[in-house]
């Protein structure tokens, strides 16, 4: 197949489409988020919106109303996206309630013999899976699908199930990476890497039961800052040769922040470094090299350049002798 372009008209019967063709030429480059393992591929979900009301359910039958969404589910990493949609409730039977409390599970499965999948229809279905009772926890995902809800089911004489609403959300390229809990991000970093993350990547959870987990996070070096981010004032490691007064960092809504002062016992030089950033924030820096302010000689005149990279902090250029170090810079992007 190689290169594919849509929409174009046909000439002497090329290009001939597949659907492979379509979806990763048409859909794959509207969608978030193609990486190395995926090329392709994209967020599976539900498109955002509506997060309530799609799926309710029974003591004898589950529903779930129209809504569309897209599946990244296929096994070639070069199968690309596929949309859905239904728009008419769908409905199927709840297995009956048994001696004890039980987590089932609906999820948005698609099929398509071409990728060699094992079905023999091109299709798209809700799937329910009954879990075990007793356990505690859902079942398992079916293969090619992503998550629409969990029913919670009692126990036999314990009333009617109710419905976990925790459908996984799509997203489109350029916009922010929706998830439902802190622990859906967390699965999806693990399952695209770390490195295949862009800096300043944006991630919202809307619905996780943990307070204070709701929120915006940005995509910093390895990890992800939530809007209201404060590692507080940290003091520094000095170097040998140096020592501190108040010598301190700070991370704040993604931006670094340096306070204090640092003493050398000579006259400081262009190359010196005289302090390690606490962990807390050094794990937060990326390999990029952060440019700071400050000043030596007791005068803001004799400005000099700090260079913050690999969890120390370097004098990237120094315009005066002096023995001290004032710290001044803050607000730098740790990206």
């Amino acid at each position: 197949m190689g290169a594919n372009i849509w929409p174009v008209a046909a000439v002497s019967g090329a290009p001939l489409y597949s659907g492979r063709m379509l979806r990763t030429a048409a859909l794959a480059p509207s969608l978030a988020m193609g990486n190395a393992i995926r090329p392709l591929g994209a967020k599976s979900g539900i498109r955002p919106g509506k997060l309530g009301g799609i799926v309710s359910v029974t003591s004898t039958t589950w529903t779930v109303a129209p809504v569309a969404g897209v599946i990244d589910g296929e096994a070639a990493g070069a199968a690309g996206p596929y949309g859905y949609s239904f728009d008419s409730n769908q409905t199927g039977a709840v297995t009956a309630a048994e001696g004890s409390a039980r987590i089932d599970r609906l999820d948005v499965q698609v099929s398509d013999p071409a990728e060699s999948d094992g079905s023999s229809v091109p299709s798209v279905a809700i799937v329910y899976t009954k879990g075990t009772a007793g356990s505690g926890s859902a079942p398992a995902a079916p293969a090619r699908s992503h998550r629409l809800s969990y029913l919670n089911v009692p126990a036999s004489g314990g009333g009617s199930p109710t419905v976990t609403f925790n459908a996984e959300i799509s997203s489109a390229t350029g916009a922010p990476l929706y998830f439902v809990t802190l622990q859906d991000r967390d699965d999806w970093t693990t399952v695209v890497g770390s490195s295949n993350i862009m800096a300043q990547t944006q991630a919202i959870v809307l619905n996780d039961p943990a307070a204070g987990n709701n929120g915006v996070y940005t995509r910093v070096g390895s990890s992800w800052i939530g809007t209201g981010t404060d590692t507080g004032w940290l003091a520094m490691s000095m170097k040998s040769g140096f020592t501190a007064s108040g010598a301190q960092a700070r991370v704040k809504n993604g931006l670094l922040f340096l306070t204090g002062t640092i003493t050398k016992s000579s006259n400081y030089s262009t190359g010196d470094i005289p302090a390690s950033l606490p962990s807390a924030i050094s794990t937060l820096l990326t390999a990029a090299t952060i440019r700071m302010s400050g000043w030596v000689g007791g005068t803001a005149a004799n400005g000099v350049l700090i260079s913050v990279s690999g969890g120390t902090l370097a004098l990237a250029a120094v315009g005066t002798t002096s023995q001290t170090l004032i710290l001044g810079g803050g607000g730098q992007p740790v990206d």
